[in-house]
């Protein structure tokens, strides 16, 4: 298998449990022309390139994001090497890798999973707001989101942190969610 990942998909890895013990949640999964990552209370995934498909890989999420730092890409080339059960993660050039355990066969989250019908409302919020509004409310143990119609604020409680955040317009054309 050969993959390049550009920088919003190196940002998958931000998804997957880099904060305990080495585990199936704390690596990436590639295949199927896409990168998934999941700590176990969200799933995401993006499509990617795969140069040379085969079976389904789980790559240590830390060790994306090691291999980005270290390399100071925006590009990542990952390839595995069945002979030897590695994964190799370098620059697009070759010249630099970092080496990892190649992991199979394992049962990992998907989007697949996601209720499928109509849904019953659409939002969007921008992401640069979403980001302050986590950075505000620190380490508040959830936000809790109150949302009433479409052109109305949505509200947020979190702890004693509460305060409302303007939703996005959206376009006609991008209204029809995948």
């Amino acid at each position: 298998m050969k993959a390049t990942l550009d920088s919003r998909a190196i940002r998958i890895a931000y998804a997957a449990d880099t904060s305990g013990p080495e585990n199936l949640l704390s690596c990436v999964r590639i295949g199927d022309g896409k990168i998934t990552a999941s700590d176990g209370f969200l799933v995401a995934e993006r499509p990617i390139e795969i140069e040379e498909e085969s079976d389904e890989v789980l790559v240590k999420a830390a060790d994306i994001l090691k291999a980005s730092r270290k390399f100071s890409r925006k590009k990542l080339v990952i390839s595995t090497d069945e002979k030897e059960e590695e994964v190799s993660i370098g620059s697009p050039a070759g010249r630099a890798t970092i080496r990892s355990k190649l992991l199979r066969g394992c049962s990992y989250p998907d989007t697949a999973l996601l209720p499928k019908g109509d849904r019953k409302a659409y939002i969007a919020v921008n992401p640069g707001l979403l980001s302050k509004l986590i950075r505000a409310v620190g380490d508040a143990p959830s936000i809790k989101f109150r949302i009433g119609e479409a052109t109305e604020p949505i509200e947020f409680v979190a702890g004693e942190t509460r305060g409302l955040m303007m939703p996005m317009y959206v376009a006609e054309e991008d209204k029809n969610w995948k």
